[in-house]
Protein backbone atom coordinates (compact mmCIF):
# COMPACT_ATOMS: atom_id res chain seq x y z
CA UNK A 1 0.00 0.00 0.00
CA UNK A 2 1.35 3.39 -0.93
CA UNK A 3 -0.05 6.88 -0.60
CA UNK A 4 0.48 8.49 -3.98
CA UNK A 5 -1.04 11.84 -3.04
CA UNK A 6 0.62 12.49 0.32
CA UNK A 7 4.27 12.17 1.33
CA UNK A 8 5.56 11.36 4.82
CA UNK A 9 5.35 15.02 5.86
CA UNK A 10 1.56 14.82 5.38
CA UNK A 11 0.65 11.21 6.28
CA UNK A 12 2.42 8.21 7.80
CA UNK A 13 1.23 4.65 7.17
CA UNK A 14 2.39 1.79 9.40
CA UNK A 15 1.38 -1.78 10.18
CA UNK A 16 -0.55 -2.40 13.39
CA UNK A 17 1.59 -3.69 16.26
CA UNK A 18 -0.91 -6.51 16.92
CA UNK A 19 -1.78 -8.86 14.06
CA UNK A 20 -0.49 -6.69 11.21
CA UNK A 21 -1.78 -9.14 8.60
CA UNK A 22 -4.90 -11.13 9.41
CA UNK A 23 -5.34 -14.49 7.73
CA UNK A 24 -8.79 -16.10 7.91
CA UNK A 25 -9.26 -19.55 9.37
CA UNK A 26 -7.48 -21.90 6.94
CA UNK A 27 -10.40 -24.32 7.04
CA UNK A 28 -12.91 -21.68 5.94
CA UNK A 29 -11.00 -20.44 2.88
CA UNK A 30 -8.73 -22.56 0.75
CA UNK A 31 -7.21 -22.80 -2.67
CA UNK A 32 -7.41 -26.34 -4.05
CA UNK A 33 -4.01 -26.04 -5.73
CA UNK A 34 -2.00 -24.24 -3.03
CA UNK A 35 -1.17 -24.11 0.66
CA UNK A 36 -0.11 -20.90 2.41
CA UNK A 37 3.35 -21.57 3.83
CA UNK A 38 4.26 -18.19 5.30
CA UNK A 39 3.88 -14.47 4.94
CA UNK A 40 6.11 -11.53 5.80
CA UNK A 41 5.26 -7.88 6.22
CA UNK A 42 7.55 -4.87 6.18
CA UNK A 43 7.59 -1.10 5.97
CA UNK A 44 9.55 0.76 3.33
CA UNK A 45 10.25 4.42 2.73
CA UNK A 46 10.62 5.36 -0.91
CA UNK A 47 12.83 8.30 -1.81
CA UNK A 48 11.82 10.52 -4.72
CA UNK A 49 12.96 13.98 -5.74
CA UNK A 50 9.61 15.33 -4.49
CA UNK A 51 10.06 13.78 -1.02
CA UNK A 52 9.64 10.57 0.97
CA UNK A 53 6.68 8.17 0.74
CA UNK A 54 5.78 5.34 3.12
CA UNK A 55 4.93 1.96 1.64
CA UNK A 56 3.51 -1.16 3.29
CA UNK A 57 4.50 -4.48 1.75
CA UNK A 58 3.30 -8.02 2.35
CA UNK A 59 4.76 -11.13 0.71
CA UNK A 60 2.90 -14.44 0.65
CA UNK A 61 4.64 -17.77 0.01
CA UNK A 62 2.50 -20.63 -1.31
CA UNK A 63 3.33 -24.28 -1.92
CA UNK A 64 1.72 -26.04 -4.87
CA UNK A 65 -0.23 -29.16 -3.92
CA UNK A 66 0.52 -31.68 -6.65
CA UNK A 67 -1.80 -34.31 -5.20
CA UNK A 68 -4.74 -32.28 -6.48
CA UNK A 69 -3.69 -33.02 -10.07
CA UNK A 70 -3.00 -36.71 -9.40
CA UNK A 71 -6.50 -37.23 -8.02
CA UNK A 72 -8.32 -35.44 -10.85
Amino acid sequence: MLSYSFNTAEVRIVWRDWEPVSIPDPDSKNLPDFELVQFMHRNATLVYTAGLWDQLEVEFTFRRLYGYYVLQ
